[in-house]
């Protein structure tokens, strides 16, 4: 990973960016219902495709914000107050 883990669950980027690259094309959409550190955000980023991802751990989206800053990307965020 080259960084300290930050999730008790945190996975390789490689575990999710291998499956995507070899299961999906170019720009394809992926959906991430636990996004976690943003592990396959990133991993999607790197492949060229375009992830849609939930998490609702605050101090998680921080970990994942501040991840997918440090890469240069501005993620797009929707903010739902009541989250079932």
């Amino acid at each position: 990973m080259g960084e300290p883990s930050v999730h008790p669950t945190e996975k390789p980027t490689d575990l999710f960016a291998i499956p995507i690259r070899q299961h999906t094309k170019r720009s394809d959409l992926c959906y991430e219902p636990f996004a976690g550190s943003g592990t396959q955000l990133v991993a999607t980023e790197m492949s060229g495709r375009v992830c849609y991802a939930m998490e609702l751990s605050p101090p998680f989206v921080a970990v994942a914000l501040e991840r997918l800053a440090r890469l240069g990307l501005e993620p797009r965020l929707q903010i739902e107050s009541n989250p079932v």
